[in-house]
């Protein structure tokens, strides 16, 4: 067991060297980021994080001259005071919005080229072999192949900068390198003198408890870990974005340590023939629990974006469920692989891969019907809430019908007309109370239901332009034009006596000065009411509050929108028109 004071000095030095860069790189690009942001103390705030990162090595630092690291025959292993708090530190700043903003501002080739310096601890990993302090499997001679993958960094850094490679490979890249740093720490604490190592060979893994190797576990891996969990949020912004709905940071908080202890307890009793302590077991329970849900997480996610109404539940749910099972499969056989030939030097049975598997499968279900289950009462709930709300707006027309349409100034200038024709024309007095009464009734029955097709109101407009004729015989001329072929297609129940309404409402309409009204049902679906325009001088503004009602319901109906159109010469509104229900269900 190698001591502080034998480690070589060139080594140390090589390596403070690279733990300085890498914090000089943090500094620099956090300053940038922060004068991109306009951000307030940029100064103070940078000063603040540095101050933070040299207090940290500073204590792990006076924890290993205080010989406290080294007690590896203590359980729970010392090295956790080292590893466990800049782990935290990781996940919270990954899930932090703060810190998502700020990835905005972060140019994606920077986080990918720093991750070179895993090329420079492949080559100390190497050295320090070679000064037989680390045994061969920490190097790529053995079973770190993290050397490799650190090659690759300014490769696809440099692809990336000039667009020659694919958004997709960036991250399956990260994925590699996690898994990569995964592999790192599962075989420097298998080749540590703990109670529970597996890699016996005469060199023992023992640097990281010593300055300035501590800054390993303390500070360089989590780093690396953070770099990528930081570019995925990047490559995946969308998908992140989505995932932040499920809202489930508590569940995530309680549920991944619970379904971890569990699956340490099954494990430990599988590997029990291997001597594996709990510990070590619990460790690597909770790396696979973590990889498991937030990946199935993402998946989760995903199915949601593609199938997110309340009555693609079934459908969704078997997507997932398929693709979840997939995953933990996929996954679970890999590590499995890893552990076995790599770790216990064996071939996996068929009845370890099925245990593991099972294991998987049973994690992805409980995730499943969790999520599930909170999404369909959730989608439940805002179904329920959306139909009340079109049920009190639907309401609400009716009464603005009422009020609006059974308007007293319309009755009133219908009994001026309705007595001048008395004193001049009886017979022509009977056909226009009919024609009076026959609107109203019309008016009264269009609150038993929301749509009606074009004969029908054609039928209705025409007879409400007669009532307008006798009031404005020699001022007031309509032309309908809607054909045969298009007379089941239909609109709001009166539309047509709205926009009529607004068109006499809003313009002059004397001999000298006539309104024209032309109402054309279009081939392309839609219908338009057009009237010339001559507006009256009003003292207050109406605010084309019909219209905006108008609009209203079309969106109630299926989020459909009404196009106006006012020149100087006319006044234009076109309105789409509906398939009768029969159709649209064929369709």
């Amino acid at each position: 067991m190698y001591k502080q004071e034998q480690i070589p000095f060139y080594l140390a030095c090589i390596f403070i060297f690279t733990v300085l860069v890498l914090i000089g790189c943090i500094l620099y690009g956090y300053n940038v980021v922060l004068k991109k942001k306009n951000s307030r103390f940029r100064k103070g705030k940078v000063i603040l994080l540095g101050s933070i990162i040299t207090a940290w090595l500073a204590w792990i630092s006076y924890l290993s001259t205080l010989h406290i690291l080294d007690q590896f025959s203590e359980l729970p292993p010392r090295m956790g005071l080292v590893l466990f708090p800049p782990l935290l530190a990781v996940i919270m700043l990954a899930n932090s919005r703060s810190t998502d903003r700020l990835l905005d501002l972060i140019p994606k080739h920077w986080l990918l080229f720093i991750q070179s310096f895993r090329i420079i601890t492949g080559i100390l990993f190497y050295l320090l072999f070679l000064h037989h302090i680390i045994p061969v499997q920490m190097t790529f001679l053995g079973k770190n192949f993290d050397l490799l993958f650190g090659l690759t960094a300014p490769v696809t850094g440099y692809l990336y900068l000039k667009k020659k490679i694919p958004a997709w490979i960036l991250p399956l890249w990260h994925l590699a390198g996690i898994a990569f740093l995964f592999i790192v720490v599962v075989t420097a604490v298998l080749s540590a003198p703990f109670p529970f190592k597996v890699f016996r060979e005469e060199e023992l893994n023992t640097i990281i408890a010593y300055f300035p190797f501590v800054f390993m576990p303390g500070f360089v891996i989590p780093l690396g870990l953070l770099f990528h969990l930081f570019s995925l949020k990047q490559s995946l912004k969308k998908l992140v974005a989505e995932s932040k709905k499920l809202n489930d940071r508590l569940l995530s908080y309680f549920g991944i340590p619970v379904v971890a202890l569990l699956m340490a307890i099954i494990m430990h009793f599988q590997f029990h023939s291997f001597s594996a302590d709990f510990f070590f077991v619990s460790i690597l329970s909770f790396g696979f629990t973590l990889l498991l849900w937030y990946g199935n997480r993402l998946i989760i996610t995903k199915m949601r974006m593609i199938y997110p109404d309340y009555d693609q539940t079934m459908k969704r749910m078997f997507v997932q469920f398929m693709f979840n099972a997939l995953f933990s499969v996929f996954t679970i056989f890999i590590i499995d692989c890893f552990l076995y030939i790599y770790v216990f030097h064996r071939i996996p049975t068929v009845r370890d891969v099925l245990l593991d598997v099972s294991i998987g499968i049973i994690i992805s279900g409980i995730m499943l019907i969790i999520y599930e289950s909170i999404y369909f009462f959730s989608s439940w709930k805002l179904n329920i809430l959306e139909v009340e709300q079109l049920k009190s707006i639907q309401v609400q027309r009716k009464l603005d019908i009422l009020k609006n349409q059974i308007n007293p100034h319309f009755l009133f200038n219908s009994l001026n007309s309705l007595t001048s024709l008395i004193e001049d024309d009886v017979k022509g007095a009977v056909e226009y109370v009919q024609k009076m009464s026959d609107v109203y009734r019309y008016i009264l029955q269009s609150n038993e239901s929301e749509l009606n097709c074009l004969t029908e109101e054609k039928k209705f407009i025409i007879k409400y332009f007669y009532l307008l004729k006798i009031r404005f015989p020699d001022s007031l001329f309509y032309e309908i034009n809607i054909p045969d072929s298009m007379s089941e297609m239909q609109i709001p129940q009166l539309t047509l006596l709205m926009l009529v309404d607004n068109a006499i409402k809003h313009n002059v309409i004397s001999p000298s000065r006539p309104l024209h009204i032309k109402i054309d049902a279009v081939s392309d679906g839609s219908l338009t009411v057009i009237n010339n325009l001559q507006k009256k001088q009003q003292l207050l503004k109406t605010g084309n509050f019909g219209l905006r009602a108008l609009q209203r319901r079309y969106k109630a109906i299926g989020d459909y929108e009404l196009h106006v159109m006012a020149t100087p010469a006319e006044f234009r509104v076109t309105l789409p028109l509906l398939l009768p229900a029969k159709q649209t269900i064929q369709a």
